[in-house]
């Protein structure tokens, strides 16, 4: 059985990305790759080179089946409150369900890597440009339609809104417990006057 699994890449892809995510990269060895993923240590480094290849991989991924369902959210959204109180609101579900303390492999790389790594940092910037872009073009499409006023500059506002997730995913990773994370979102929305 394992040996099928060593050539099916999208699933050892799969089980990789759910271990850095969870572990992070210094965290997680050689060995933790070889017993979670199934396959031997020799198949590993053929397949992937090295644990920053395998991470990298891994990390676009994540951009690929996780990041991109926000993405897709704001892009086909046309109002702004219902579209950000509903971010939000999933933020705040998934960190609560999150028993693991995962939270956004995005965000965990930022962190672990800061600027140590220009591919890396090219993955995450790219990222975050693209939700904060989508962001930018719901303001600007609930401005069109009248669902959110004119004088609001998209995108100041966009960066604000994305801070603020940036802050709610650290903040419940570290452990903030339920009411703290309601207060959070309960107060970005009312700074922004959506609830």
């Amino acid at each position: 059985m394992a040996r099928l699994r060593k050539f099916d890449k999208t699933y050892i892809l799969d089980k990789a990305m759910n271990l850095f995510w969870e572990k992070g990269y210094i965290a997680t060895s050689a060995q933790d790759l070889v017993s979670e993923l199934g396959i031997s240590r020799s198949s590993l480094y053929d397949t992937y080179d090295d644990k920053k290849t395998l991470y990298i991989k891994s990390l676009r991924r994540y951009t690929e089946t996780q990041s991109i369902d926000l993405i897709n959210l704001l892009n086909d959204g046309t109002d702004f409150k219902k579209v950000i109180t509903l971010v939000f609101n999933n933020i705040l579900k998934q960190s609560l369900e999150d028993s693991k303390k995962k939270g956004c492999f995005i965000v965990n790389s930022s962190i672990e890597f800061s600027c140590n790594n220009p591919e890396i940092s090219n993955i995450i910037n790219e990222t975050n440009n693209k939700i904060k872009l989508a962001i930018t073009k719901l303001i600007k499409k609930s401005q069109e339609n009248g669902c959110l006023s004119l004088e609001i500059a998209a995108p100041e506002m966009s960066n604000f809104i994305y801070n603020n997730i940036l802050g709610l995913r650290v903040m419940a990773k570290s452990g903030a417990n339920k009411d703290e994370l309601q207060d959070v979102v309960s107060f970005i929305l009312k700074s922004m006057k959506l609830n």
